[in-house]
């Protein structure tokens, strides 16, 4: 379905300038679209650049972008090989649909990605200079492998790495891992630590993902629920994606603004259909954790949204929140406001107690 609401869409396909291929390696597309923050894409666009494997295509799209990543964009395809270019004259994106551009512009270059293996790089993240030939590594070292994943590492707007330690403690798989187990790990709670990041982070053949209908909205979840489980898993600990958190993220400010994402993505479930293929491939134990565990994503994000924005004291994206769960799932409302009286509680005793504490 995403395949085809990509193609229902005009845009501009401008093939590289000059190519230059390694005719015995096989070539990794990386796509990046972009629509705002010039000092953000330039580092992300670089990244690639700098990749230490010859054969990598970058495919760059302008999602209606402001007029300086556009020039910027027209001059990288003008002046870099093996770099395509797909112009959108209106940015694709709305708040009732902030995943709009995953569908239309990640699959708009997948259509024409020349790669064998294909990822996608948000405009503010950025690739360590081995992560290229690492990945394909991977994918030749071992014929059942059909996804590759670095490691992935918090950056801060500054690109100042995180020290926590947070995803390196829960990356524990080897070099290639059972696709369904790095699944099934993941839908029940990480008991073995296999897997954690930030987003979608997997390089995937792109055969299969023509053959599964591309990128979807709930591209973090299918990543591994629709495409890891197909076959073999690597990964790569040396190789690195640097994924920046700032407050210009669209997720964070689309949180501000009391978006739940309930309707969207139970309507996403079902147009991917991760469930069908798991009852084609899976016994109905692993079924039935599947849909537990659909229906605790469902739930967890509006209340996670009514609890970040409560404790911001974001008045308008707490009743924001609220009225859009009254009119998504009326069901989850009175939760929604019992989480909403928690923070509250917990806020005004916590001053109350640090108070006190300060007095004595």
């Amino acid at each position: 379905m995403s395949i085809s609401e990509a193609m229902s869409i005009s845009f501009q396909y401008l093939p590289p300038v000059g190519e230059a291929y390694e005719s015995d390696k096989p070539i990794l597309s990386v796509i990046i679209d972009c629509y705002y923050k010039l000092d953000l894409v330039r580092q992300s666009i670089q990244s690639v650049l700098d990749q230490d494997y010859p054969n990598v295509e970058l495919i760059l799209v302008d999602n209606g972008a402001h007029l300086d990543v556009r020039q910027h964009l027209a001059d990288i395809h003008a002046n870099s090989k093996n770099t395509a270019l797909i112009r959108f004259d209106d940015n694709q994106f709305a708040w009732d649909d902030v995943e709009r551009a995953v569908a239309i512009c990640w699959n708009s270059a997948l259509i024409h990605a020349m790669g064998e293996f294909v990822c996608h790089l948000s405009y503010d993240d950025m690739l360590s200079p081995s992560y290229a030939s690492r990945m394909v590594r991977l994918f030749m070292e071992n014929p059942d492998c059909v996804t590759a994943a670095p490691m992935p590492y918090s950056i801060n707007a500054d690109g100042e790495i995180s020290s926590d330690g947070y995803l390196i403690d829960r990356n524990r798989r080897g070099r290639y891992t059972d696709g369904c187990s790095l699944a099934f790990d993941m839908i029940t709670g990480s008991p073995q630590k296999l897997l954690a990041a930030p987003g979608e982070i997997f390089v995937i053949k792109r055969d299969l993902l023509l053959k599964y209908g591309g990128y979807d909205r709930i591209i973090d979840l299918s990543q591994v629920l629709k495409y890891v489980i197909l076959g073999v898993s690597g990964f790569d600990p040396e190789a690195a994606l640097y994924w920046r958190h700032h407050e210009g993220q669209l997720n964070k400010q689309a949180k501000k603004k009391g978006a739940i994402w309930y309707s969207s993505s139970e309507k996403a479930w079902v147009d991917t259909g991760i469930v069908d293929l798991w009852r084609q491939r899976f016994d109905e134990v692993k079924v039935k954790a599947l849909l537990k565990y659909k229906s605790r994503m469902l739930v967890a994000v509006p209340l996670r949204v009514l609890a970040e924005n409560t404790r911001q004291g974001n008045a308008h994206g707490v009743i924001a929140a609220l009225l859009n769960t009254a009119k998504e799932c009326p069901t989850l409302l009175p939760r929604g406001i019992y989480v909403v009286a928690r923070e509250l509680l917990s806020m005004l005793f916590g001053s109350t107690y640090r108070w006190l504490r300060s007095r004595t």
